[in-house]
């Protein structure tokens, strides 16, 4: 039996659930890996390894020695210092010749924003436009967002760190509050230039949550979860979750910035879009349906697209936009150490109005 190794930073109590996640998974496929959770940093006294028992219990021993694993995933590492934190975690691993689901040049490649948008979008995948500011863009700012508005005709936009996971640091401007006051979407972005470079994103999505048991948070901004898996050949791509906004007037759906996580199922249900000035109840077919996670394996491929060691977990984030008739999926980006895996679900039925 392989074992495969969890390895964290942070919040033990999570990485349980996820330690038995994944053991359920793959006992539920056939598979013949055997989970274990291990820590990162500390002494011998904190080096607590755990594992699942044959009565799906937790189980924990101290080992004097780092364990021995054949294969690992690096998840739930500081915000902090993700970035540096994986790639010395994995320059470990190499080492002891284990093979990496996230191997830091994939997931570096996935971590940067504006990089995979336009990887994405030279494979023919619907993506926002972006536009990428640097340190050489801080005497410039306003008018490069000018020009990003009037180019692409956008309502609004949002500004991000080019690099970091989850919605920390994201920030929405309508195009209307920019044009009145430019200098505080100029500040913002100014205050991340300190230190890291900036993608700015076209809004998009025109398909919003809306509960008729909450009326009073009206039509809420909803992007869609889906986790990706690769244990063998083909990438698994049947779980995630959606996240909701805080309300109507709450842009940013993440929990880091008060939004909610809430079943696939839930979301699909009370799915609503603009036309014509009107709110329409969207009722997806069996074959739209299927393009969630159609959209997540494509971008995930073109990600993978070139690369020796691939990116075999993520958690791809999408948007919804009905044009002409046809619900599309639109990618934001692509998280290769993905959290949330305590809150995953099925992802929606197959079927539907064919």
């Amino acid at each position: 039996m392989r074992r495969l190794a969890i390895v964290y930073g942070t919040d033990g109590d999570y990485i349980k659930e996820v330690l038995s996640f994944f053991q359920l998974r793959e006992l539920r496929r056939g598979g013949d890996r055997k989970f274990i959770a291990v820590p990162w940093g500390g002494g011998p006294s904190d080096r607590k390894v755990w594992s699942v028992n044959d009565r799906f219990e937790i189980e924990e021993e101290t080992p004097d020695r780092f364990p021995a694993f054949r294969e690992a995933v690096i998840l739930n590492l500081p915000a902090t210092a993700e970035r540096f934190l994986h790639g010395k975690i994995a320059r470990f691993l190499q080492k002891r010749r284990v093979i990496l689901f996230n191997p830091y040049p994939a997931s570096l490649r996935a971590g940067d924003k504006y990089g995979t948008i336009s990887r994405l979008a030279a494979k023919g995948i619907p993506v926002p436009e972006a536009v990428l500011l640097r340190k050489s863009d801080a005497s410039r700012i306003t008018a490069r967002l000018r020009a990003f508005l009037s180019r692409h005709k956008a309502a609004g936009f949002y500004i991000q760190p080019n690099e970091g996971t989850e919605g920390r640091e994201t920030y929405f401007y309508p195009a209307s509050d920019f044009r009145q006051s430019p200098g505080y979407a100029a500040e913002t972005v100014s205050g991340i230039l300190r230190d890291r470079e900036v993608i700015v994103k076209k809004a998009r999505g025109n398909v919003f949550y809306f509960n008729g048991g909450e009326p009073e948070r009206g039509h809420r901004p909803v992007t869609f979860r889906i986790f990706l898996w690769q244990p063998g050949d083909e990438a698994e791509a049947d779980l995630g979750f959606a996240e909701v906004g805080a309300s109507e007037i709450d842009p940013v759906s993440s929990p880091e910035r008060g939004g909610r996580i809430i079943p696939p199922a839930e979301a699909l249900g009370n799915l609503f879009y603009r036309e014509a000035g009107a709110r329409r109840r969207l009722v997806m077919t069996g074959e739209e349906l299927r393009s969630l996670p159609a959209s997540a394996a494509r971008a995930l491929a073109a990600l993978n697209s070139g690369l020796r060691h691939k990116l075999r977990i993520a958690g791809v984030d999408l948007l919804l936009e009905v044009a002409d008739g046809k619900v599309q999926p639109i990618v934001l980006e692509i998280n290769p150490r993905p959290s949330g895996l305590d809150k995953l679900a099925e992802f929606g039925p197959t079927h539907g109005n064919s």
